[in-house]
C-alpha cells in the first residue's frame, strides 16, 4: 500500500544560533505499529519484530546519547491487536487505550492521524486523542474542529536552541476505505 502519511521537519532560525552555528538533528520515526505494544504476534502466536516497547528502549538509548531527537509517528496506531479492539472499540470497553499509553511513555514530541485511526468511528477516535500526551497532526484534514477532534496540522518545537517546524498530512484516500459515518463531517485534502 502507498503511504500518503508524510512528517516533514525543518530546522528554523533560532535566535540563539547565529548563521554560522551548526547542529545535527536526528529524527526518530515509527509507523503502522498497529497498537503493538509488546513484539508479539498475536496471530501467529510468536515474538515478533517491531512494537512500542521496542521503540521505547530505541528513543530512551537516543535521547541519552544525545538530546538534539525529535521522536515522531506516521500513525497507524489505534487498531491493530485483540488487546486495542477490547479496550477501545468492544461492547462495555473500558475506553483506556493501551496504545496510546504506550506512546505515552515513549514521550512522542508528534504523532499524525493515519488511516486506521478512523476504523472504529470518531467516538473511538475522540477518546483514545484526549488520552495522548503528544499532539496529533493532520494539516489536510477540514473539518477537525466541528468534529471535535484535537489535532492541529503543524508543531514548532525547540532542542538545543533550535526551532523545529512539523508538519504532518494524513492520507486523503481514507473516505476510499472507511464508511462515511467513521470520518462524517471531515475532508481530506
Amino acid at each position: 500500500m502507498v503511504r500518503f502519511v508524510c512528517f516533514a521537519a525543518v530546522v528554523l532560525a533560532s535566535s540563539q544560533a547565529s548563521a554560522q552555528e551548526r547542529a545535527t538533528l536526528r529524527v526518530l520515526f515509527t509507523s503502522d505499529m498497529h497498537a503493538h505494544v509488546l513484539p508479539f504476534d498475536d496471530v501467529r502466536e510468536r515474538p515478533a519484530r517491531g512494537s512500542i516497547a521496542q521503540a521505547a528502549t530505541v528513543v530512551a538509548r537516543e535521547r541519552r546519547a544525545d538530546p538534539m531527537n525529535v521522536v515522531l509517528d506516521g500513525g497507524d496506531e489505534i487498531e491493530g491487536t485483540p488487546l486495542e479492539y477490547y479496550a477501545i472499540a468492544a461492547p462495555g470497553a473500558p475506553g483506556a487505550d493501551p496504545a496510546i499509553a504506550a506512546m505515552n511513555i515513549v514521550g512522542y514530541d508528534a504523532v499524525v492521524l493515519g488511516n486506521h485511526e478512523f476504523n472504529f468511528g470518531l467516538d473511538v477516535l475522540r477518546r483514545s486523542m484526549r488520552q495522548a500526551r503528544f499532539p496529533w497532526l493532520a494539516a489536510n484534514l477540514g473539518g477537525a474542529e466541528q468534529a471535535r477532534l484535537p489535532v492541529g496540522g503543524e508543531l514548532v518545537i525547540e532542542r538545543g536552541g533550535v526551532r523545529i517546524g512539523i508538519l504532518g498530512l494524513t492520507n486523503p484516500n481514507i473516505p476510499h476505505w472507511d464508511p462515511p459515518e467513521h470520518w462524517r463531517g471531515l475532508t481530506f485534502a
